[in-house]
């Protein structure tokens, strides 16, 4: 089509973000950062390592909009770094490999509010900042061994043992680190600004839309269960809210008497 250079423009612009803070719009066009022009080649690439290089030192932004080329000075912050990657997928899940976040079509789909989404990307976030992949592989590393060892002494073939208690290792506290990741992500959805009020109700629809979340409880908690642990979350941190006092989640915080892993629910839970 004769197009031979694009500019980046602004698609949105974060309340309370340094670019809302310097007055750069929404449909703005990204000229030149200190003066060096954007690279017409792999922009979005070049960008993010020219920023990342520059850390926390102010920008002169050269913008044009309407027509006219406008500056403005940003400082930037230091933010998240995971990028959040959207699947178009019908299966209600989301995912972390410590390098980046995954969410499918068909949570967002589930989720009736920003609030709801929020608290599903803040449990991925959760199980980085925790380190919870770490923890499952190293479990994973021990249940191999253990394995080895009962191979070599009852003599089995095809490594039996060695496969078995791998897979024991990887489910070894797997739903506590799920609870623990959504304990943690909710607190991370609040200090973003979200309100959570009914950001339990995500959890409701997933029974609903997922019968299976409702019987079955090997690797991840019970659907009713992650219902009734996020409105304790919520009411804790409005709470704290109510008192001025710092959104701390304490990771330490004991298991809900509502459930226990084999997917059962005591009276408690309803």
């Amino acid at each position: 089509m004769g197009v031979d250079w694009t500019r980046p423009q602004v698609i949105s612009v974060a309340n309370g973000s340094p670019a809302a803070q310097a007055g750069i719009r929404e449909h703005d066009e990204i000229l030149a950062l200190n003066g060096k022009l954007i690279s017409a080649t792999g922009t979005d690439t070049w960008m993010a390592a020219w920023l990342k290089r520059n850390g926390e030192t102010p920008v002169s932004v050269t913008l044009r909009r309407d027509g006219q080329d406008v500056t403005a000075q940003v400082t930037p912050v230091i933010g998240c770094s995971i990028p959040i990657a959207y699947v178009v997928a019908d299966e209600a899940n989301a995912f972390t490999d410590d390098k980046k976040i995954v969410f499918n079509s068909g949570i967002v789909a589930l989720a009736k509010t920003d609030a709801q989404l929020a608290s599903v990307i803040g449990h991925e976030m959760a199980h980085v900042w925790l380190r919870h992949i770490d923890k499952r592989l190293g479990n994973m590393v021990l249940g191999t061994v253990a394995g080895a060892a009962v191979d070599v002494i009852f003599g089995s073939t095809g490594a039996v043992f060695s496969r078995e208690f791998q897979k024991a290792g990887l489910r070894a506290y797997s739903v506590a680190f799920e609870r623990e990741a959504d304990y943690v992500g909710a607190y991370l959805a609040a200090r973003a600004g979200y309100e959570l009020t009914g950001v339990e109700d995500i959890w409701r629809a997933m029974g609903q839309t997922h019968p299976d979340s409702l019987r079955f409880a090997r690797t991840h908690p019970l659907a009713p269960m992650r219902f009734v642990q996020m409105k304790r979350v919520a009411d804790e941190i409005a709470e704290k809210q109510r008192k001025h006092l710092p959104l701390v989640p304490d990771v330490k915080q004991p298991e809900l008497a509502a459930s226990d892993e084999s997917g059962t629910m005591s009276a408690a839970a309803h």
